[in-house]
């Protein structure tokens, strides 16, 4: 046991993945009684009207966090708000045995823990690809000086862990997979079952509303495949890509397509168990979270055969769902589990079953036994 844990995130006021993994890191210390203490360092005040939306089961742990403020100002750049006075104190932190320090977001965040948790190398991405200003060379050396000072680096993917690799050669050796959990308990075979009479011939998509998801596939799709109903659900990222889409929809005549926008945990829940295919156009997907979920409710994952998808949660087969590199390989795959009830029963049946590896009891174990490495080192 730590006297002290000290949790660096983000924020906790988006519905992502990223916020997922802060709540369950924060409910396996507490439910394996870890810490005497645990602070949780975030950029802005936890919205409750947000935090509230994921499972009550992950949010009920706040109660035994202290929240502190990061000190980060953000405009266009963390770095015209970088709270120095916290890394210097973090550097000292990590140094005493008796405290843990754990960095959920060294992507964005550059600020030196025991653990650092990296959703994607962003840092040496745009750096190498986009931008090779003074100021994007030096945001890639010094997330990389923190990657250094951490004991262990975990990744969501073994995707990501092979970008990070690329981009940060010298932390590969210190790399590890720790997949976020599923947030709900998958279905057994008896639930789905019973389940089957709720479904629909619906496709589900979950998402940001926003431009690099390229939800405009899904619009193409729907036009073809008039079988079916196309739900989008997602956080309003970008009200006027939101408004773009609207109008797109209109404007074609497209009649089949629904948008939710910010709706509660148990609404989306309940358009899972309608749904029989779960649509993730998204290519080089980090890992995606929401495809699990999907498959614990009895949905087909139909994803862009590349990233996390394809790689960690397909395994490059399409033994637990279907791949797709063009709009039209979408469109047959989507056809073809709308039409032949065998094939979609067989399919979400396995998809089912692989879905259970994603639990969060067993992140809770990978996460135990990780813990016990760090007093180790």
């Amino acid at each position: 046991m730590w006297g002290r844990v000290h949790i660096i995130t983000g924020t906790l006021n988006a519905r992502g993945g990223g916020e997922l993994l802060t709540l369950a890191f924060i409910r396996s210390i507490v439910e394996c009684d870890l810490a005497k203490e645990v602070y949780l360092y975030t950029r802005d005040e936890p919205n409750p009207a947000i935090v509230h939306t994921f499972p009550l089961n992950f949010v009920q742990v706040l109660k035994c966090v202290k929240f502190k403020p990061l000190g980060i100002m953000y405009a266009q750049t963390l770095w015209r708000g970088m709270p120095y006075f916290k890394i210097a104190r973090m550097l000292l932190t990590i140094n005493n045995r008796e405290e843990l320090v754990v960095n959920l977001n060294a992507d964005s965040v550059p600020i030196p823990a025991h653990i650092c948790y990296v959703h994607f190398p962003y840092f040496g991405v745009r750096q190498s690809i986009i931008s090779t200003t003074l100021r994007s060379r030096f945001r890639k050396i010094a997330h990389v000086e923190v990657l250094r000072l951490c004991k262990l680096v975990l990744v969501n993917s073994n995707f990501t862990k092979g970008v990070l690799c690329y981009v940060a050669s010298d932390v590969c050796n210190k790399v590890l997979v720790l997949y976020p959990p599923l947030p709900i308990e998958p279905l057994n075979e008896d639930e789905f079952d019973k389940s089957l009479n709720m479904k629909e011939n619906s496709v589900l998509t979950v998402s940001r509303f926003s431009k690099e998801k390229r939800l405009e596939n899904i619009l193409d799709i729907a036009r073809r495949v008039e079988q079916g109903k196309f739900v989008i659900v997602g956080t309003l990222h970008d009200k006027d890509y939101y408004e773009h889409l609207k109008k797109l929809i209109l404007k074609n005549g497209i009649h089949n397509v629904e948008l939710y926008p910010n709706i509660p945990f148990d609404e989306l829940h309940t358009l899972r168990k309608k749904s029989k295919i779960y649509l993730h156009p998204m290519p080089y997907e980090h890992f995606g979270i929401s495809i699990i979920e999907a498959m614990a409710s009895g949905c087909v994952p139909v994803v862009h055969k590349s990233g996390g998808p394809w790689q960690d949660i397909l395994e490059c087969s399409e033994e637990y769902g279907y791949a797709f590199e063009s709009i039209n390989e979408a469109i047959t795959k989507i056809r073809q589990l709308l039409t032949d009830f065998n094939l979609y029963y067989r399919k979400a049946t396995i998809a089912l079953k692989k879905s259970r590896k994603f639990s969060y009891k067993y992140f809770t174990r990978s996460l135990y036994r990780l813990l016990e490495r760090i007093k180790g080192l």
